[in-house]
């Protein structure tokens, strides 16, 4: 039998395997456009405390610089981003901002990045994946968030930028899922169901005693003139007894919508057993599931932009 330390090794391997990694880059970048001087912050709940990055934003002339030491302190449930996890959520955010189909490295080398080692973001020590992952997606949150206030034209609202990490296990077997989120809405039209930047949605190890059935969160998306994207609604059935943990936030800290534009529903976690009521799970922790129950991981959508009226056709009274 598998033990679980020999699990949450092979675990951190795949994820650190499925990671998304800056290309090389072809053809022409597009121009430098001037940012001025931006702020925004971001945080959420991790493994049971409130993680929180503020990125600031400025020009240096060859490109702009990224200041990132105004985040929370280390300690040993930090996810320790360290300098190359934020350079690469910097880069990621610059790329989406531009409009450009992949990660770019000389993207990157445009970006002046600074951090302070004793905060979270720019910790030198490692974690696990899956906190990583966690925290890569906060710093892209807060990147991506002082682009849009820098570039109007470009910004996004908000999205779910990684969904939800789950780990499940029975007596013989185990599983590992990446459940996607929803993407905000920007100036162009509605989001969409998205993984975000870091991993690609999909299951990456699989259990015959543990079914897997996902479906677009319907109507999960903020509302606006153009709403954003749904979450994803995946459920996990045992046939027979287990336990699962379910890496996941934007529980109590939505998406924002930009634009006076709504957030989308924050994600949930609920074990649902025959003949009773559904009942929530709390994120991040290892939960015993019974032989015949579902776990229901229902990630958030993506934030609305723009105003609700308008593009809305309606006759004056």
């Amino acid at each position: 039998m598998t033990t679980d330390a020999e699990i949450d090794a092979r675990v951190d391997a795949l994820l650190r395997g499925a990671w998304v990694r800056l290309g090389a880059g072809a053809g022409e970048l597009p121009a430098l456009r001037p940012i001025g001087r931006v702020a925004a912050f971001s945080d959420d709940v991790v493994r049971g405390r409130r993680h929180a990055v503020r990125a600031v934003l400025a020009d240096t002339g060859a490109g702009w610089s990224v200041d990132l030491r105004d985040s929370s302190d280390a300690d040993a449930d930090a996810p320790a981003v360290d300098r190359e996890d934020a350079l690469l959520a910097a880069t990621l955010a610059f790329g989406d901002a531009l409009g450009l189909a992949r990660p770019d490295a000389r993207l990157g080398a445009r970006l002046a990045l600074t951090v302070e080692p004793r905060s979270w973001v720019g910790a030198a020590r490692g974690s696990a994946a899956i906190a990583r992952a966690f925290g890569v997606a906060r710093v892209y949150d807060a990147v991506l968030g002082a682009l849009a206030l820098a570039w109007p034209d470009r910004a996004r609202a908000g999205s779910c930028s990684l969904g939800a990490i789950v780990v499940a296990r029975v007596d013989d077997g185990w599983l590992l899922d990446v459940v996607a989120g929803g993407r905000g809405a920007d100036v162009h039209g509605d989001g969409g169901p998205w993984s975000g930047p870091v991993l690609p949605p999909g299951t990456l190890h699989g259990c015959d005693a543990i079914t897997v059935t996902t479906a677009l969160r319907e109507a999960s998306g903020g509302g606006g003139a153009r709403r954003g994207g749904d979450g994803t609604l995946a459920r996990y059935h045992f046939a027979r007894a287990g336990r699962i943990e379910v890496a996941i936030d934007r529980v109590s800290n939505p998406p924002h919508g930009l634009d006076r534009a709504g957030p989308p529903e924050p994600a949930a976690v609920r074990l649902l057993l025959p003949e009773h009521e559904p009942r929530a799970l709390a994120p991040w922790r290892a939960h015993e599931v019974p032989a015949g129950a579902t776990v229901e991981v229902a990630t958030a959508g993506g934030a609305g932009h723009g105003f609700p009226g308008w593009g809305i056709d309606f006759e004056w009274s």
